[in-house]
């Protein structure tokens, strides 16, 4: 279990370095779906459901602000 915890945390580590290094739209890009899984947990966490919190988190990633009005 630490073992496999390791060696996520080193290929984020990796993959945050390289999208640094590339240049701000990478790193823009990395943090974007970083952003939108983690929204989509929580919303699933919360009892919203998967295909409400995919929906939620697909419009966050496409606009870049999550709009929970009518």
């Amino acid at each position: 279990m630490l073992l496999t915890r390791v060696i996520t945390a080193a290929v984020l580590l990796a993959v945050l370095t390289l999208s640094i290094y590339i240049g701000p739209f990478a790193f823009a890009s990395v943090m974007a779906i970083a952003f939108g899984a983690t929204l989509y947990e929580w919303l699933r966490i919360g009892g919203l459901g998967p295909r409400p919190a995919l929906l939620v988190a697909a419009s966050f990633r496409s606009t870049g602000r999550v709009r929970l009005t009518a």
